[in-house]
């Protein structure tokens, strides 16, 4: 039955196309279509035709480090790089930050951040 469905090929192209995949990662020249389309392929093919991709990946959430936890250490180090007047590496930390969607606004009473 395997070779009937040719299996083996099948997961040989789900190599194949995972390391050209890579490629275009690694050159950054990609949009958030192209990653939904890239994984609803790999979700249909690897998931719902072979089986071999699970729809969800299950998380012990002991291990997992929480956003807000995250968040509150990358502005505490930000703070100190304040602090030290370090203004071009402290933007462009808040600028980073912007480019993941999340929003660090500085007021008297401290920083705070927000999705966007």
């Amino acid at each position: 039955m395997n070779d009937d469905f040719n299996t083996p090929q099948a997961i040989a192209m789900l190599f194949d196309f995972s390391r050209e995949v890579n490629v275009v990662l690694a050159s950054g020249n990609y949009s958030r279509e192209q990653l939904r389309e890239i994984d609803n392929f790999f979700s249909e093919v690897g998931g719902n035709v072979l089986g071999i991709i699970p729809n969800e990946i299950e998380n012990n959430t002991s291990d997992r480090i929480s956003e807000h936890d995250l968040m509150n250490l990358v502005l505490d180090i930000r703070k100190e790089i304040r602090a030290e007047k370090l203004w071009k590496l402290s933007d462009k930390m808040r600028d980073g930050l912007n480019a993941l969607n999340i929003v660090v606004e500085d007021a008297k009473e401290g920083t705070t951040w927000k999705k966007k």
